[in-house]
C-alpha cells in the first residue's frame, strides 16, 4: 500500500516539476529576448512594441498609474526576498511553483494517506508557505554570510586602491573585479550608481538596505560621516576593516562554544522522525490509527506543531547576536 502511495506522489512530483521547469524556461527566454530587444532599440528613442506588449495606458495629463495594493505588498515583498536571496526567479514563477507544490501536497494527503479534505487543504496551504519562507530564509542567510565573510578582504582592496591614488569609483570597480559573488555583484552595482552620479553616502546606504547586516551598516555610516565632515577615507577604511576582522573572530569563537547546543537541538529534533520511520518500517500497522482515525490525526498534528515549536525555541536559544 505504501509503495503505491509513494510511487503516485513521486510520479506526480516529477510531472509537475517538469511542467513547471518548461514554463519557467519559456518565460525566462521570452523575457531575455525582450530585454535584448529593448537594449537594441534604446539608442533609437522609439518605444519597443512586441506581440505580447500591453497597450499604453490612456491616462489624463498628470495622472500616474498606481500599483494595486496586492502588487505593492505581495509581489514587492517577494521580489525583495528573492533579490536578497540571490535567486533568479520572479514572484510569478515562485507563486506558480508554490501552487503546484500545494496541489501535490493536497493530492498526496487526501488520496495517498486518506486524510480528511479539510486537513489536506490546511496542509496544502500551510506547506508551500512555510517551505518558501524557510527556503528563502536559508538562501538569504547563506548569501549574507558569504558577503559578510568576504567584506574585510574587499575593504582591504578598496583601501589599497584609494592609497594608490585611484578615485572612489575606480577603487569600487577594482574591488568588484577581485571579489567573489555575492560581493562582486553588489559592489559592481555600487560602482554603476557612482558612475551615474549618485553620491557616495546614498550609494552605500542603498547597499546597507540590500544587505541588512551590522557590518555593511558600519561601512555605510562611516563613509557617510567621512563624506559630510571630511577626513582621511583611507584611515577610516583601515580601521573599519580591523574591526570587522575582530567581529569575525568573535563570531567564530561563539559558534565553537555553542556547537554542543546546536548538535543537541539537531538530535532532539530528528529523534521523533527517526523513531517514527523505524516503527513504520518494522510494524506498519502499528501507526495506522495516526493516519486513518480522527483522534490519531489530531494527535499527529499536535505532535508536529510541538516539534516545530521546540525546534524554533532551541534554534533561538543557540543563536547569539554579535
Amino acid at each position: 500500500m505504501y509503495w503505491d502511495v509513494f510511487l503516485f506522489i513521486g510520479v506526480f512530483l516529477v510531472v509537475s516539476s517538469t511542467g513547471l521547469w518548461g514554463v519557467v524556461t519559456l518565460d525566462r527566454s521570452r523575457r531575455d529576448w525582450r530585454d535584448r530587444l529593448g537594449r537594441a532599440m534604446a539608442t533609437t528613442g522609439l518605444p519597443v512594441k512586441t506581440a505580447n506588449s500591453p497597450e499604453p495606458p490612456k491616462d489624463t495629463p498628470g495622472q500616474r498609474k498606481q500599483r494595486t495594493p496586492l502588487e505593492a505588498t505581495v509581489f514587492g515583498t517577494l521580489q525583495k526576498a528573492l533579490s536578497e536571496a540571490g535567486l533568479r526567479l520572479s514572484p510569478s514563477e515562485l507563486i506558480i511553483g508554490s501552487t503546484l507544490f500545494g496541489v501535490a501536497v493536497f493530492i498526496g494527503a487526501v488520496l495517498g494517506l486518506g486524510l480528511p479534505s479539510i486537513l489536506g487543504l490546511v496542509l496544502a496551504i500551510c506547506g508551500p508557505v512555510l517551505s518558501v519562507r524557510v527556503l528563502l530564509g536559508i538562501a538569504q542567510a547563506k548569501r549574507i554570510a558569504r558577503f559578510t565573510h568576504d567584506l574585510p578582504e574587499a575593504l582591504d582592496v578598496f583601501g589599497r586602491g584609494l592609497r594608490a591614488g585611484r578615485p572612489v569609483t575606480d577603487s569600487i570597480g577594482l574591488t568588484a573585479a577581485n571579489a567573489e559573488p555575492p560581493l562582486k555583484g553588489e559592489f559592481a552595482l555600487c560602482r554603476d550608481q557612482l558612475r551615474l552620479g549618485t553620491d557616495m553616502a546614498t550609494t552605500f546606504r542603498n547597499l546597507s538596505e540590500r544587505m541588512p547586516t551590522a557590518e555593511v551598516q558600519f561601512f555605510a555610516v562611516a563613509t557617510a560621516l567621512q563624506s559630510e565632515t571630511g577626513g582621511n577615507l583611507i584611515e577610516t577604511i583601515d580601521g573599519l576593516t580591523e574591526q570587522l576582522r575582530e567581529r569575525r573572530k568573535l563570531r567564530k569563537k561563539i559558534k565553537a562554544l555553542s556547537a554542543e547546543v546546536r548538535v543537541s537541538a539537531t538530535i532532539l529534533a530528528s529523534l521523533p522522525f527517526a523513531i517514527g520511520a523505524v516503527i513504520l518500517f518494522v510494524s506498519p500497522n502499528y501507526l495506522t490509527p495516526l493516519f486513518h482515525d480522527l483522534r490519531g490525526q489530531i494527535m499527529l498534528g499536535l505532535a508536529v506543531i510541538s516539534v516545530v515549536l521546540g525546534i524554533y525555541v532551541m534554534t533561538r536559544m543557540a543563536k547569539i547576536d554579535v
